[in-house]
Order: structure tokens, then C-alpha cells, then sequence
């Protein structure tokens, strides 16, 4: 039978306790993750991401083991509180691990005077929150797993699923092949991208690639037009400076190099940007942010033909989206 020991955040948590949530992650994880979601340095990010808010990190021991764990913190959302870093042993320990800490969150959600729960987000929709759902047919690929994407043992899918959780938000991954030999090449969409690019360039927009820069990345810039980007998506909470650089870091190393391209606007504001980089033969667009005041330009169609563009003489011939 599983205990779960809770720990408020606003209070003075035992390091210990602190030390073991933090450690408990990849001693769960069952398979290697594409992200490093389990990491302790994972977590201390997500937690510090947390700042102020309520929240209280629970830990799930059986016989005295850990054999569960997740935070439950409250959401700027109204009526919100939200259930992350979850990590659970394998069959019926983490089934029970899993039913204790839903109960515990239930509590913490009353005791806040919130009445939904969603999860699993790690403190935001910007960090690996998600949960990949079941393909609605078989893919041709084996439904492979790209990076950024979610990975994780179906139970902890089905447990979710069981407890009465229901999807609130959905994403879906697609992708395009183009034959190296065909009617239609790589090199054609990058023909047909062209025009939106050409326009950009003479209205006064400039281009940059992140591997012209990587000494010297305007990250305040990439920042603050991130965050004006995508404030109107569901969930979404700001990241700080600091948490931004270090989860858009490890996206923006050498596979993303040629890959990645921003613009800005004649009087030297950051306009757009496409963050992507390479996963095997494939480039995968990590996302795309325009700000609000430059939207309507085609921007975002002038980055992707730049990707496009640098793909085919790289020898990528798919883009994932």
C-alpha cells in the first residue's frame, strides 16, 4: 500500500526529501526518453520555473521505496492547478503510487479552491508536458519518435486515462518525404517558398542563420518575441529569461546550426524566427514564432523557404512539422 509524503513548496522543505524527488526520476523511468525528462536537472529547472506559486512536490513510497512522484502547483488559469514531473514504477506498485498521488493532488487542488486538474504539464506548455496519444492508424515509419516529441511507457498513458483524465488540448506531427528522384524534389518547395523571401528582403527585412551567431545569440531578442508569440496559446505561462535559454540551448545546438533562421524588421527589430534542426534525414520545425505586429507578411513562408533551401545540399529530403 502506497503512502504519499507531501511537501509544500511555500514552506521549508527537508533537503532530503527535496533530494530523493529530484533523484526519484530516473530511477522510475522505465525506457531512455528522447528528452531528459526524468533528469534531476530537469526537474530543478521545472521547479524553479515554479517561483512563487503554491505547490507541493509528492513522493510515493511503498515498503520504503519511492515508487512515484510528480508537483502539483496552481496555474495562473482560473480554477487550475496543474500535475507534472510525474514518474511511476512499473505494474502494481506504480498503479498504486499512481491513485495516491491523484488523491493527494485532488486535496491540494480543494485546498486552493480549485476544482480541474490538468496534466501532465511541467510548470508550462514551453517544457515536455505532454502525453503522445495513439495513432489513429498504423504509420508507414513505425509511428518513430522525433525529438522534442513525447516519449513514455503506455501505462502511464493508460493510468491517466482510467482515473477519468481526458484530452484538453491535441497536437498532431506531420511530415512530407520528398524523393531525391521524383516529380516533385525538395528543391521545388524551395522554388515555390522563393517569392515570400524575395519580398521580405525588399521591403527592408534581414536575414539571419544561426550558424553566423552562435557565439553571440540575441537571446533577450529571441525571448521577447517568443513570449509575444505565443501568449495566446491555452496553458501558457512565461518562462524567465534564464529557464528560456536553457531549455531553447539544448534545442539550439549543432543539428539545429544550419537549420534555424530569425529576421528583422528595417529599423532593426526581431520580426520571426523558425527554430529546427535535424533528426537523422529529417529537419523538424521545433516551432515557428512571428510577432503580432508582423503578422499578414508572409514572414514565417520566407524562413521556411530558407530551410528548404539548406536542406537539399544537406542531404534532408523530409521536414516534420
Amino acid at each position: 500500500m502506497s503512502r504519499v509524503l507531501r511537501a509544500s513548496g511555500a514552506e521549508a522543505v527537508d533537503p532530503g526529501l527535496r533530494d530523493r524527488f529530484l533523484e526519484a526520476g530516473n530511477h522510475l523511468r522505465a525506457p531512455a526518453s528522447r528528452l531528459p525528462t526524468a533528469d534531476a536537472g530537469y526537474a530543478e529547472v521545472v521547479l524553479g520555473l515554479l517561483g512563487g506559486r503554491a505547490y507541493e512536490l509528492l513522493l510515493a513510497e511503498d515498503g520504503g521505496d519511492v515508487v512515484g512522484r510528480a508537483v502539483v502547483a496552481v496555474a495562473s488559469e482560473p480554477d487550475t492547478v496543474t500535475m507534472g514531473l510525474y514518474e511511476a514504477s512499473e505494474g502494481e506498485r506504480g498503479d498504486g503510487a499512481t491513485r495516491g498521488i491523484l488523491e493527494a493532488a485532488e486535496g491540494f487542488a480543494r485546498d486552493h479552491g480549485r476544482t480541474r486538474i490538468v496534466a501532465p504539464v511541467d510548470a508550462s506548455t514551453w517544457m515536455a508536458y505532454r502525453f503522445r496519444l495513439p495513432d489513429d492508424e498504423p504509420q508507414a515509419d513505425g509511428g518513430r519518435t522525433f525529438g522534442w516529441e513525447p516519449s513514455h511507457p503506455q501505462a502511464y498513458l493508460d493510468r491517466f486515462l482510467e482515473a477519468g483524465f481526458e484530452p484538453v488540448l491535441e497536437y498532431e506531427t506531420l511530415g512530407v518525404v520528398f524523393p531525391e528522384r521524383g516529380p516533385y524534389r525538395i528543391g521545388d518547395a524551395a522554388a515555390e517558398t522563393r517569392p515570400a523571401a524575395e519580398a521580405a528582403r525588399s521591403t527592408g527585412y534581414r536575414l539571419a542563420r544561426l550558424r553566423d551567431h552562435r557565439e553571440a545569440l540575441p537571446w533577450e531578442d529571441l525571448h521577447a518575441l517568443s513570449s509575444r508569440a505565443f501568449a495566446e496559446n491555452p496553458l501558457y505561462e512565461p518562462l524567465p529569461l534564464e529557464v528560456f535559454r536553457a531549455a531553447y540551448g539544448r534545442a539550439l545546438g549543432d543539428a539545429a546550426a544550419d537549420f534555424t533562421f530569425w529576421c528583422r524588421d528595417p529599423d532593426g527589430a526581431l520580426a520571426a524566427v523558425v527554430c529546427a534542426f535535424r533528426d537523422g534525414g529529417a529537419a523538424v520545425v521545433k516551432s515557428i514564432a512571428v510577432s503580432p505586429e508582423h503578422r499578414g507578411r508572409h514572414l514565417s513562408t520566407a524562413l521556411i523557404h530558407h530551410l528548404l533551401a539548406a536542406a537539399e545540399p544537406a542531404g534532408v529530403h523530409e521536414m516534420i512539422s
